[in-house]
């Protein structure tokens, strides 16, 4: 038998201020690996790197979309992490918890 125990979490707008900045910083990594052109017209070569680099850190800031859960008052939610009880969410409102969890 499992005790009941808190559930880790965050109020959502420390959530979504995370989540807005790692946006911000993907999408500036994509965009600086991207080619430019000067004022001649030539291209001057992007970095491939920073361009996956990119994308990938924006891939990872959308599956972080999955922290983001409501608990309804007088409700509660049961946080599961790779299938092993992590605690109960019993404070209302909105909240951020492991993206990985459920």
């Amino acid at each position: 038998m499992t005790a009941e125990r808190p559930a880790r979490s965050l109020p959502a707008w420390i959530g979504a201020l995370g989540w807005l900045t790692i946006l911000a910083a993907g999408i500036v990594v994509f965009a600086a690996g991207l080619p430019t052109q000067n004022d001649l017209g030539e291209s001057a070569g992007g970095s491939p790197a920073l361009v996956t680099l990119g994308i990938v850190v924006v891939f990872g800031d959308l599956v972080a979309l999955r922290g983001f859960l409501v608990v309804q008052p007088n409700h509660a939610r049961v946080v599961v992490l790779l299938g092993r009880y992590r605690g109960t969410l019993r404070t209302p409102g909105f909240r951020f918890i492991n993206p990985l969890a459920r």
